[in-house]
């Protein structure tokens, strides 16, 4: 019995931190596609990254991506060459 409280108590923490993460909006398929091969996101193209992921980065360099709308990370400093 306590097992089955222990793992029913687990199993609503682990949900209630999901449920509070945040994400970014991040709708160019090209810079969520840059983050993911830096490692800031991962999966699918969602247009989102999770904010913890990115939100201590201050600058970021995106060469040759193709990259057109740089929103979710205003406060970045970003360095583009094409």
């Amino acid at each position: 019995m306590k097992l089955k409280t222990f793992s029913i108590v687990a199993a609503l923490i682990f949900a209630g931190c999901n449920l509070f993460a945040q994400n970014t909006y991040v709708p160019d398929d090209y810079f969520e596609m840059a983050l993911i091969a830096l490692g800031y996101d991962s999966g699918e193209i969602d247009d989102s990254v999770l904010t913890d992921n990115i939100k201590s980065i201050t600058a970021l360099i995106c060469m040759e991506r193709n990259i057109s709308d740089l929103t979710g990370m205003k406060t970045l400093s970003f360095v583009f060459k094409k």
